[in-house]
Order: C-alpha cells, then sequence, then structure tokens
C-alpha cells in the first residue's frame, strides 16, 4: 500500500472485499499485478483500516495544521475525533486537547464535512482558553463569544457570519431555541464532567440542543480530564449526552453494575467498575502529560478568571485612592507591599477590614473556576491560599462540592500536618490540600500531587519557590502543573515576577506606568 504523490488516493492490492465495500475505486493494472486506486477520505480509509492495511487518516497525511507542528497526541487525537462523530476525550489538564479539537473541527469544515462549530465551555475558559487558542491557531478567523449581561446583545453576536461560536454551559439555557436554529454540525463540550448529573436543568438544556434540529448536529464531542471526580457512576448523565445508547436506560441498573450498596446511605465501587466506565465512554482517546516528549517536566499555566461587579468596583476604588498617594508622595516602599496586598486580597474576593474583621466580596467565578481545576486531575492536589481569611472559604466550598480535602494552616499542629501528610502521601484520604503556603516546610516531600493550584499569589519569592518544590523533587514519577487563577492586573504582575525570580518592590508602582492598569 502506497500514497500518491498527491496525497488524494491510496494504491491498494484489489481484494474483493474492497472492491465490494468501496466500488466506486478505480481498478488497474501495473507490472502483471491488479491494484486500486482508493479515494483517501475519512469514510474510505476507516474502511481500508477495519481490513486490516495500515493506511494513516486523511487528516494526518493532507492537513497543514494550519501551518504549525502538532505534538504525536494531538496528531493522534484529531484524527480520532475526525472519524468518530461521537467521541470522548478523557486526556488530561496541559495535553494540548482544545487545540486538537479546534484541528479537527478546521478539517471536517475545510472539507465541507461540516460549516460551523458551538464551543460550551466553562466562563473561566472562554476567552482566556479558547478564544485565545482559536486566534493562535487561526489569526484571521472571527470568532464569536456568545456572553453578555443583555440577552439583545447575545442574540446580535449570534447572528454574525462566523464559523466559530463559544458560550459558557449556563448560557446554553438562556438562548437554546436560537442555538438550535442557527444549526450547528460541530458541538464540543469542555469539561464534561461538570454534566454529571442529568436531572438538572444543565444537562436538560444541553441534551435538546444535542438531539434537536434538523438534521441535529453530526459531531458530538466531549472532553474532561476527570470524568468520574466523585463516583463511577459519574460517568453515566456524560454517556447519556454522547453516546446514550452505550449504558442502560435506567441510572439505577448502571449504578448496580458499578456500585454496591452496603449501608443506607453508602455505595462502594465494584472491582469492575473502572472497566464498565470504560467501556461506557467509547471511543475514547487518554492521554496524560506524561505521553508528551515535547512537555517540560513542570508546566506554568495562568487561568483568567472573570471578577465579580463588586471585586470590579473595590479594586477600581482601592486603584483611584492609590493614584492619589502616587500624586503626593504617600507611598513609599515601606507601605507599597501592605497597599499591593490589599488589591490581592480584593482580587481573590476577601478583604480584611479596618477593625480586622472579614469582608467577603462575591467571588463565584473563582470558587468555581478551582472546582474544575481540581476536578481536572485525577492524582492529589495542593491548593494555595496565601490569606488565613480566604483559606476557610476555599476548603468550605470545596467540601460542599464534594472533594476530599484536609486543611493545613499555622493554627495546625505537628501531629495533625504529619497524620495528613502521611495519608496524602500514602495514597489516601484526603486527595486535595488546602494550605497556607508558608505552612509547606522545607524537605516536605507530597509528590503524590502532580498539580498546584495558586487561589492567589504570594507575595514572598521563597515561599512561592519552597511551596511548589513540594511535588517537584526527587520521587515525583510524573510531570507536573503549577497553575495560577489570575483575575486581575496586580496578580497578573505579582505571578510575572514570582516566575522571573524579580524583587517584589516596585511592582505595585510599576502598575500606575503602565498602560492599563484596569482590572
Amino acid at each position: 500500500m502506497f500514497i500518491t504523490k498527491d496525497k488524494a488516493h491510496l494504491v491498494l492490492p484489489s481484494r474483493p472485499e474492497l472492491v465490494h465495500l468501496i466500488p466506486h475505486a478505480r481498478p488497474f493494472a501495473h507490472a502483471g499485478q491488479n491494484y486500486l486506486l482508493v479515494p483517501n477520505k475519512p469514510d474510505e480509509t476507516k474502511l481500508v483500516r477495519n481490513l486490516g492495511f495500515d493506511v494513516p487518516p486523511p487528516i494526518v497525511t493532507q492537513y497543514d495544521w494550519c501551518g504549525q507542528t502538532p505534538w504525536d497526541v494531538q496528531r493522534t487525537t484529531s484524527a480520532l475525533l475526525v472519524e468518530n462523530p461521537r467521541f470522548f476525550v478523557l486526556s488530561s489538564m496541559g495535553t494540548g486537547k482544545t487545540r486538537a479539537a479546534i484541528w479537527a473541527a478546521d478539517w471536517l469544515m475545510r472539507t465541507g464535512v461540516a460549516h460551523r462549530a458551538l464551543i460550551t465551555a466553562p466562563l473561566s475558559t472562554l476567552t482566556p482558553v479558547w478564544q485565545r487558542e482559536l486566534f493562535q491557531v487561526m489569526p484571521r478567523e472571527p470568532t464569536v463569544v456568545l456572553h453578555h449581561t443583555q440577552r439583545l446583545k447575545r442574540l446580535e453576536a449570534l447572528k454574525q457570519n462566523a464559523r466559530w461560536f463559544i458560550i459558557n454551559h449556563h448560557g446554553v439555557g438562556l438562548m437554546r431555541d436560537e442555538l438550535v436554529a442557527k444549526r450547528f454540525d460541530i458541538i464540543i463540550i469542555d469539561e464534561l464532567a461538570v454534566f454529571r448529573n442529568q436531572r438538572t436543568d444543565l444537562w436538560k438544556t444541553l441534551n435538546v440542543l444535542i438531539r434537536a434540529g434538523d438534521p441535529p448536529p453530526a459531531y458530538v464531542w466531549g472532553m474532561t480530564g476527570s470524568p468520574t471526580p466523585r463516583a463511577p457512576t459519574d460517568a453515566y448523565a456524560q454517556v447519556r449526552l454522547i453516546a446514550p445508547l452505550r449504558v442502560p436506560k435506567s441510572f439505577m441498573f448502571f449504578r448496580d453494575q458499578t456500585m454496591r450498596q452496603v449501608s443506607p446511605f453508602k455505595w462502594l465501587n465494584r472491582p469492575e467498575a473502572t472497566a464498565v466506565v470504560h467501556r461506557a465512554m467509547q471511543p475514547s482517546v487518554r492521554f496524560s502529560r506524561d505521553d508528551i516528549e515535547e512537555l517540560p517536566e513542570t508546566s506554568y499555566i495562568d487561568r483568567d478568571v472573570p471578577s465579580s461587579p463588586a471585586m470590579r468596583q473595590m479594586y477600581a476604588a482601592l486603584m483611584d485612592r492609590m493614584r492619589a498617594m502616587i500624586a503626593d508622595g504617600t507611598i513609599t516602599a515601606a507601605n507599597e507591599g501592605i497597599l499591593q496586598g490589599k488589591l490581592l486580597q480584593v482580587s481573590c474576593g476577601y478583604v480584611y477590614t479596618d477593625t480586622k474583621g472579614v469582608h467577603n466580596l462575591p467571588n463565584t467565578n473563582r470558587l468555581r473556576a478551582l472546582e474544575e481545576a481540581v476536578a481536572e486531575t485525577e492524582r492529589g492536589v495542593l491548593v494555595f491560599v496565601p490569606f488565613l481569611h480566604a483559606l476557610q472559604g476555599v476548603a468550605d466550598h470545596l467540601r460542599r462540592a464534594g472533594e476530599d480535602i484536609a486543611v493545613v494552616h499555622g493554627g495546625t499542629s505537628r501531629a495533625q500536618r504529619d497524620t495528613i501528610f502521611t495519608s496524602f502521601q500514602a495514597g489516601m484520604s484526603p486527595r486535595v490540600i488546602v494550605a497556607h503556603p508558608q505552612t509547606m516546610a522545607h524537605g516536605l516531600t507530597l509528590t503524590r500531587a502532580d498539580t498546584i493550584i495558586w487561589f492567589s499569589p504570594t507575595m514572598s519569592l521563597e515561599t512561592y519557590e519552597q511551596a511548589n518544590a513540594r511535588i517537584t523533587r526527587p520521587g515525583q514519577k510524573f510531570k507536573t502543573v503549577i497553575l495560577h487563577l489570575v483575575g486581575t492586573h496586580v496578580e497578573k504582575i505579582t505571578y510575572t515576577r514570582l516566575r522571573n525570580r524579580s524583587r517584589m518592590q516596585g511592582a505595585l508602582l510599576s502598575m500606575f506606568h503602565d498602560q492599563d492598569v484596569s482590572m
């Protein structure tokens, strides 16, 4: 078997089954042998591979990848997406699955198989992940983000003549009928595990969008690095969205297949639960960061998080006050750090008052982004919160979300810390440690975790480096991720200086020399 020079056809030995399955293949003879000239297209190559021929998918041999060089795992993921209208991408955070999905959809559009794609994703990833990736892959391609406080603005945006539309999960319900009428060929569901409960309006709305239309969307791809964050039954509703025939109609039947009841309110996983879930979530692909040779041992990722109106209002008021203080020379090296810390408190949603109380600002977006990031990894996670008054709020939120957590701060006794760290490192409870970064002592090994999430930045370079070193040290078997949640300009400045190992002094004053010092 070989591919013609123009990549348009496969040359295969003539076999009766090939002639039967691909009647439009052109026969010819050469040197006394009979051959078939088979179009190098998705349907044909899939049939040929099913007959045992080692034929690469057309996207691998014909696509230009928008002038870029994909990783091997991205090339494989894109090829599988193109060939499977209903597909699960279960690769972990940082494996390039976003760009792989973009390339696959672009290939389908270029070849005329599809014309328009809708990406539904968490609010925190609309612009900083999907819109940014689309711009980097196809800078001249219009991309429409369907998110606005006013319904009329969203509807006007939907009327645009574009191939790519991006919407947050909760936004689908606000314009479901209009989305159905737009007739998308491809629906990409990012963080599919959000839809693990089929009784929610969120699930029901998306299910209507997937099933409705004449015809309904041809391609529906679900993406999540952690499909069963709480229990094996989490997979049920996700499969019902993408490939409903792969699971029983009854949730209780699926639960009985994967779990057993040991008391009125307690269920335990059956030994075969993983195999049952694996069979249900097919076809699928899963790569980890360790499968990607091109990745560094430690990746640093900034994830933008929208601030609430109350946070923006207080932040702007503080900035105005600081401008006035700079004008009259009140801000000096001695008090700059205190003021920067106050801006960071506002940025994460928990602010000390002058009377030593704590004022909580609405920070749902940040907490939700944290919850999503924790759910993206199946290994251990460290969450660092540098403000003690914020730490408890973060811990309470993750507990309500069902995460198995432990909290470590200055008031945690040595005996309690030893118990938590030993149990964590042994692979037992907890899976997540929420900690004040200054409690992460030199020499402490927590390599069960491969992910650190900074809820807010510390202003101490030593603390930042030592906290990160808890997982980036000898004994770590996996590639690691340091994830920063970023919502304001002061956080960007702080993280940049930490990454560059720069002094923090002067960071605040430098903000006022920038063109844009807004959030």
